[in-house]
C-alpha cells in the first residue's frame, strides 16, 4: 500500500501546495482549503492547533496535521503535513498513530479510555447534527484510538476536522463525522452533542468501538463477513447484540414485542448461515411467547420477511393465536386483523397462518365463532377477508342464522351485514335481519327485492310475521314466490281466509294456492253456497278461475245446477274446468232426478248426464228420461242399459215413456229388448212394449198379446199357432217329426215320407190342429215340452195352446 505525502503552507503570501511526494498525482483541490486555518475567528490567546483532520476526497483518503507557521513572512499563515492513500487501499491501514507522529514530528499520546468511549458513543449515535469534541489536546489520540475498530468501509468514509465555529450553510465540503474545537468554544456550538470532560453514557457498541472486547457483538458482526458497510449497520448489530443477550439471559422475562424487535433487526442483516441461525434463535423465542402476546405483537410480525422454512414454526403459532384469541379481540381490532389477512403487501407466511386458522374456525357451526362472525360481517374493513375465507354455503348461513337469533346487533352492523347477505345469497339470514331492523309492514317488500333467491327468506318471514301482514302483502303481490308460501301459512291458519272475496283476483289466486297446498277447500264457518255462487258470478263476469273451479267442482254441483246462467258457464270456463263442473252437475242432476221437473237440459250438461248414465248405475227413471233426449241417439246403448237388472223402480209411466221413445224413433232393437225384459218377469215393461209392439216380429207380437200384454188376448189364430209349433219342432227335433206324431196318436201313413223335415213338421202340426190325433195340437206341444222342459219358447207355446179357444 503506497502512502503519498504532501505539504501545504505559505507561498507568495498565500496558502498553497508546497510539495508532494509524487508530482504525477493530481491532489484533491479541496485539500487546499481543508489544510488552511480552521474556519471561524480566533479568540485572543486561543490555541487552535494541532488542527488534525481526515476525509475521503476525490478517490483518496487524506489525513492532515496543521499548525501555525511562525517562520512565514506574513502573519497568520499555517503549515500542513498531509498523508494520502487511494480510497480503495485505506481500509487495510491498521493504525494511524505512526502516521500522525510522522506528520507531526512528535509522539502522539493515546486518549483516555473514558474520552475514547464518549467519542465512540457520539460516532455511533450522533444525533441530528455532527457532534463536536471540545478539546484539542487529545484530539489526535482520539482519532487514532477510534481507527482500529472501524471496518474497511467505514475507514473509507471516516471524516473529522477542527473548526472554531459551526460551518455555514452552502459550504462545498460535506460535514464530517466529527468536529473538534478548543475547549472554550462550548457556547459557539449550541444544540450539538458536545464531547468534553464530562463522560457521556456509553452503549455496548461504543465500548466495543473504543476497544473493549465483546464476543457476542463480534459474533453478530460476522454476519457481515470482514466488512460492515456503514454506521447504520453497526447500530443494527448493536441492537441485535443487546436483544440476543437479553434473550439468552432472561428469555422468560422478555415479552414477545422485545423478541420481535430483535427478529425485525436480524432480517435486515446480510443473509448468511450465521444470520439464519440467529434468526431461528429469535423465532424460537417468539414462538414460545406468542401464545400469551397481545394483538399488537401478532400484528407486528406481519411485515417481517422470512423464508417459508424459517417461518414454519411461527405459522403454526399464528394459527393457534388466531384460533384461541380472535374471539376475545375488541371489534376494531378484529376488523383490523381481518383486513390485514388478505393484504398482499404483508408477508405471505403471516397471512397463511391467519387465513388458515380463520378458514378452519369459520366451519365451526356452534359456539362463539358464528356469533362473532356475524358481528364481523358488519365491519366493512373485514369484508375482503370474509369474501375469501368465509364459506357461502347453506350450512354456514344456518349457523349464522342460529347465532343471529340469539344476538342483538347495532343498526349500523345490521345494515352492513344485510348487504353481505345479498352478495352471498343468504336469503334467510337477510330475512332475519329485516325482521330485526325493519318495520313489519316493510319486511316482505324488502325481502322481495333481495338480489339472490328470495324464497328461503320469504318463507322465514311468512312464518315469523303476524298473519294479517302476510295476508295484506300477498293480496298486494299475489304471485310467486310469495303466493305459495302464504298459502302454506293459510293452511296453518285458515281463519286468514275469513274475508275471502271470489270477485277479486288476489283473493282467487290465494284461494287456489291454498287449496293446492293441501288446505281446506272452504274457510272455516264460511257459507259455501254463497262463495260458490260468487265464484261462478265472477267467472261469468270474465274472471279466470279454472284452477279454482277444477278444485271445487265436486262441491259446486248443486250451486252450478241451480244457477240461472248455468248454460253460459260451459262456454266461459276452460275445457278442463267445464268438464269437471259438468260432471259434478250431472251427478247431482241424476241424484235429484225425481224432483227435477225440466225438459232436456242444455247440450253440454245433457251430454255429461248421458255419459254418467252410460258409465254408472242407472235407475229406471234415468233410463226413461235420458233415452228420451235428443243427445241420446244410440239405440244399442239404451238396449245395453236394459240388459242390466233394473227391475226395481219401473213404473207404468216410465215404461210407457220408454216405449214411446222406441216407437217414435222406430227402435226395433229397443222394443225387442223391452220385450225380452218383460218375458224375464219385468212385467211393468209390458206397458212400454205395448207402446211399440208393432216393432216386434209377428210371432213375438202374438206371444206378447197372448201372454205379456197388460190385457192379454184370449183369441188365438190357430193357423199361426200351428205354423209356430211346426217351426219350433223343426228347430228342436228336425228328424223326429214322425216319431212325435206317432207318440201323440197320429197315423204314420198320413205323413209323407218324402217330405223334408220342415214339411213333415208342418204336416203333423196342421193335422193335429185339425184333430187327426188324440189331444190335437195341445198334445203335440206337450210332447215337445216333455222333451224340452226348460225351453222358454216351448213353455210359451204350451201356455198358448192351453188358453186358446
Amino acid at each position: 500500500m503506497v502512502m503519498l505525502r504532501a505539504r501545504y503552507g505559505a507561498k507568495d503570501n498565500s496558502h498553497a501546495l508546497l510539495w508532494q511526494s509524487d508530482p504525477s498525482v493530481k491532489l484533491p483541490t479541496a485539500l487546499l482549503g481543508l489544510t488552511d486555518r480552521p474556519q471561524g475567528y480566533e479568540l485572543p490567546g486561543e490555541q487552535w492547533w494541532p488542527s488534525v483532520g481526515c476525509a475521503p476526497l476525490n478517490g483518496y483518503w487524506a489525513l492532515w496535521w496543521t499548525r501555525p507557521d511562525t517562520d512565514a513572512l506574513r502573519g497568520g499563515m499555517v503549515r500542513s503535513e498531509v498523508a494520502l492513500w487511494p480510497l480503495a487501499d485505506i481500509g487495510a491501514q491498521p493504525d494511524l498513530f505512526g502516521v500522525l507522529e510522522e506528520l507531526s514530528g512528535t509522539p502522539v499520546a493515546a486518549a483516555s479510555p473514558e474520552r475514547l468511549r464518549s467519542l465512540a458513543e457520539a460516532v455511533v449515535n450522533p444525533g441530528e447534527s455532527t457532534p463536536v469534541v471540545l478539546s484539542l489536546e487529545d484530539w489526535p489520540g482520539l482519532l487514532a484510538g477510534l481507527w482500529p475498530r472501524l471496518s474497511p468501509s467505514l475507514r473509507r468514509q471516516f471524516s473529522a476536522r477542527v473548526a472554531l465555529t459551526p460551518p455555514q450553510s452552502g459550504q462545498s465540503v460535506a460535514e464530517p463525522w466529527l468536529y473538534a474545537a478548543p475547549s472554550g468554544r462550548r457556547l459557539h456550538w449550541p444544540g450539538r452533542q458536545r464531547i468534553d470532560t464530562a463522560l457521556l453514557p456509553t452503549s455496548r457498541v461504543a465500548l466495543w468501538l473504543a476497544g473493549q472486547a465483546d464476543a457476542l457483538l463480534e459474533e453478530v458482526l460476522t454476519t457481515y463477513g470482514a466488512d460492515w458497510p456503514d454506521l447504520a449497520a453497526l447500530r443494527r448489530v448493536a441492537r441485535v447484540t443487546d436483544g440476543l443477550q437479553r434473550l439468552r439471559d432472561q428469555a422468560t422475562a422478555l415479552d414477545a414485542f422485545q423478541i420481535i424487535a430483535l427478529l425485525r433487526t436480524l432480517v435486515t442483516l446480510p443473509e448468511t448461515d450465521s444470520t439464519r441461525t440467529l434468526q431461528q434463535e429469535a423465532i424460537t423465542g417468539i414462538a414460545a411467547q406468542l401464545p400469551t402476546a397481545d394483538y399488537p405483537a401478532l400484528k407486528s410480525l406481519a411485515n417481517i420477511h422470512l423464508s417459508a422454512d424459517a417461518a414454519r414454526p411461527l405459522v403454526q403459532r399464528v394459527m393457534e393465536w388466531v384460533e384461541s384469541r380472535m374471539l376475545t379481540l375488541a371489534l376494531p381490532d378484529a376488523g383490523d386483523l381481518l383486513s390485514r389477512a388478505v393484504k398482499n403487501e404483508l408477508e405471505a407466511w403471516w397471512r397463511q397462518g391467519v387465513c388458515e386458522a380463520l378458514r378452519r374456525a369459520f366451519t365451526q357451526p356452534f359456539g362463539a365463532w358464528p356469533t362473532q362472525t356475524l358481528r364481523w360481517l358488519g365491519l366493512p374493513p373485514a369484508h375482503p377477508a370474509l369474501d375469501q375465507l368465509l364459506p357461502t354455503d347453506a350450512a354456514t348461513e344456518a349457523s349464522l342464522l342460529a347465532a343471529a337469533e340469539q344476538t342483538i346487533l347495532p343498526d349500523e352492523e345490521l345494515q352492513a351485514c344485510q348487504a353481505q347477505c345479498g352478495q352471498r345469497n343468504w336469503s334467510r339470514l337477510h330475512a332475519h335481519i329485516l325482521h330485526q331492523a325493519v318495520e313489519p309492514k316493510q319486511q316482505l317488500t324488502q325481502q322481495l327485492a333481495f338480489p339472490g333467491d328470495v324464497t328461503p327468506g320469504l318463507a322465514y318471514l311468512v312464518e315469523a310475521l303476524p298473519g294479517d301482514i302476510v295476508l295484506a302483502q300477498t293480496l298486494a303481490t299475489p304471485e310467486a314466490p310469495l303466493l305459495p308460501l302464504a298459502a302454506q301459512r293459510t293452511c296453518q291458519q285458515p281463519d286468514l281466509l275469513d274475508n275471502l272475496n271470489p270477485h277479486q283476483v288476489p283473493w282467487r289466486s290465494l284461494w287456489a294456492a291454498h287449496i293446492e297446498a293441501g288446505g281446506a277447500h272452504w274457510p272455516p264457518g264460511a257459507d259455501q253456497t254463497q262463495l260458490a255462487q260468487q265464484l261462478m258470478d265472477a267467472v261469468l263476469d270474465g274472471a279466470k278461475a279454472d284452477g279454482l273451479v277444477l278444485a271445487l267442482a265436486d262441491e259446486m254441483g248443486d250451486v252450478a245446477l241451480a244457477h240461472p246462467q248455468r248454460a253460459q258457464l260451459w262456454a266461459t270456463l276452460g275445457h278442463g274446468a267445464a268438464e269437471r263442473l259438468l260432471a259434478a252437475c250431472a251427478r247431482r242432476f241424476i241424484q235429484l232426478l225425481e224432483s227435477i221437473n225440466e225438459p232436456e237440459p242444455e247440450q253440454p250438461l245433457s251430454r255429461a248426464i248421458l255419459a254418467h248414465t252410460e258409465s254408472g248405475p242407472r235407475s229406471a227413471l234415468l233410463i226413461a228420461t235420458v233415452a228420451n233426449w235428443s243427445v241420446c241417439s244410440d239405440e244399442q246403448m239404451v238396449c245395453r242399459w236394459l240388459e242390466q237388472p233394473v227391475y226395481a223402480g219401473w213404473t207404468q209411466a216410465m215404461a210407457e215413456k220408454l216405449g214411446q221413445v222406441a216407437a217414435r224413433r222406430h227402435w226395433g232393437r229397443l222394443a225387442a229388448a223391452m220385450y225380452s225384459q218383460c218375458r224375464r218377469e219385468n212385467r211393468v215393461l209390458a206397458h212400454g212394449v205395448q207402446a211399440c209392439v208393432g216393432l216386434l216380429l209377428p210371432w213375438d207380437q202374438g206371444i206378447f198379446a197372448w201372454l205379456y200384454a197388460p190385457s192379454p188376448s184370449r183369441s188365438v189364430d190357430h193357423n199361426i199357432l200351428a205354423q209356430r209349433v211346426a217351426q219350433l219342432g223343426a228347430e228342436l227335433a228336425a228328424h223326429e217329426a214322425l216319431s212325435y206324431w206317432e207318440r201323440v196318436g197320429g197315423r204314420r201313413r198320413d205323413i209323407s215320407d218324402r217330405a223334408t223335415p220342415s214339411e213333415q213338421w208342418l204336416q203333423i202340426a196342421r193335422r193335429a190342429q185339425q184333430g187327426a190325433n188324440s189331444g190335437g195340437l195341445r198334445a203335440l206341444v206337450e210332447s215337445l215340452h216333455d222333451s224340452f222342459p226348460h225351453n222358454t219358447r216351448v213353455q210359451e207355446l204350451l201356455q198358448i195352446v192351453k188358453i186358446s179357444r
